[in-house]
């Protein structure tokens, strides 16, 4: 897996060692998942979804070292072309509104079109949820339309998705028009 690097972060594969901080980060409900109640239901969620996984990587703040989130492209189970990946992405709260999560998404679309070959990289956003709209906004993922009862969260709540995605050809565009 690659290390992903940009002017203000490093991507990097999490690791067992990351516990505490994602437990931490884990606490609060942000993108739809229970917040874990013990060490263990992170140790297990790191598990099952994060270490070792190829196209996940952890957010970290390059000038001190500190792990704030992560980010991944994950197989889209909403499309069957296998060219297409869903980039999913979290980071704590306190680094909301700095840009972070903005230069991890085009780093990481950056390594999907020139790296993996990908046609498209779609995104899922809760209607509510105006920060994730605005940050596909800011990377050229284009509005394809509310997908209506998509998402049943850990307490029985059914949400809509806002669906996006931005296709190869459009990041090209995208990057050219945004030097």
């Amino acid at each position: 897996m690659s290390l992903i690097t940009t002017k203000r972060l490093m991507l990097r594969m999490l690791a067992r060692e990351d516990l505490d901080t994602c437990f931490m980060a884990s606490m609060k409900p942000n993108a739809g998942w229970k917040p874990h109640g013990t060490k263990e239901d992170t140790r297990h969620f790191m598990e099952t979804v994060y270490i070792g996984k190829e196209g996940i990587w952890g957010i970290v703040i390059r000038e001190s070292n500190q792990l704030v989130g992560s980010i991944g492209l994950m197989r889209d189970y909403k499309r069957e072309y296998d060219r297409v990946r869903s980039i999913g992405y979290a980071i704590n709260e306190e680094c909301w509104g700095k840009g972070y999560t903005t230069e991890a998404v085009q780093a990481v679309l950056a390594y999907g079109f020139e790296q993996k070959g990908l046609e498209m990289v779609s995104a899922y956003a809760y209607p509510w949820n105006i920060a994730s709209r605005r940050v596909l906004d800011k990377c050229g993922f284009q509005y394809e339309g509310t997908l209506k009862l998509a998402a049943k969260l850990y307490d029985g709540s059914i949400y809509d998705h806002d669906c996006y995605a931005i296709t190869r050809e459009q990041w090209v565009d995208w990057v050219i028009e945004n030097r």
